[in-house]
């Protein structure tokens, strides 16, 4: 209902922890930014292991998981499947997703919606791409299909890796 998770007892209230890839970001080959290897400093961890054993000692459900993992052919290997979602350098159209890109190439056309509807000044795409200091990481120079499914099925496959956890886990938020 509205109130949901509000009205239940503290024990029923299953509470993930996944380090993957919020906590720390380990990308794997093959992936975007293949190598980068972050991770929390020791004050901040302390903090969140803190937060973990406050819940905890009140009586909450707290669940040490990790997002599944899946095989992608693309790989070659099992990968965690957020992981994957965050850093997926999957081949559509024939070559690598540029994951840093692909979801800014709408960002000219927003800019220019704003500016006609905010200063209700009549601006075109063209115009804000001209105007950009870098060119508006390279506004007009996309792969459609590849923007497609950026905005498409990848959503929808996201969604589906994000909400996995919750679902193979029975949780109902994560720290």
């Amino acid at each position: 209902g509205k109130h949901g998770i509000a009205l239940r007892s503290d024990a029923s209230i299953r509470i993930g922890t996944p380090l993957l890839p919020y906590v720390h970001d380990i990308v794997g080959p093959g992936l975007w930014d293949s190598g980068r290897h972050y991770t929390l400093n020791a004050d901040l961890m302390q903090k969140y292991k803190e937060v973990k054993a406050a819940f905890a000692s009140a009586g909450f459900s707290v669940v040490d998981r990790e997002w599944p993992s899946a095989y992608f052919d693309y790989l070659g290997r099992l990968e965690n499947v957020c992981v994957e979602a965050v850093h997926t350098r999957r081949p559509i159209n024939g070559k690598p997703i540029n994951h840093a890109m692909t979801g800014l190439k709408s960002f000219t056309g927003q800019v220019a919606d704003f500016v006609h509807n905010y200063y209700n000044a009549p601006v075109s795409i063209r115009e804000i791409q001209e105007d950009s200091e870098h060119g508006a990481w390279g506004a007009g120079n996309i792969d459609e299909t590849q923007y497609r499914y950026w905005i498409g099925p990848k959503v929808k496959s996201d969604c589906e890796a994000y909400n996995s956890i919750f679902e193979d886990n029975g949780l109902d938020v994560l720290l």
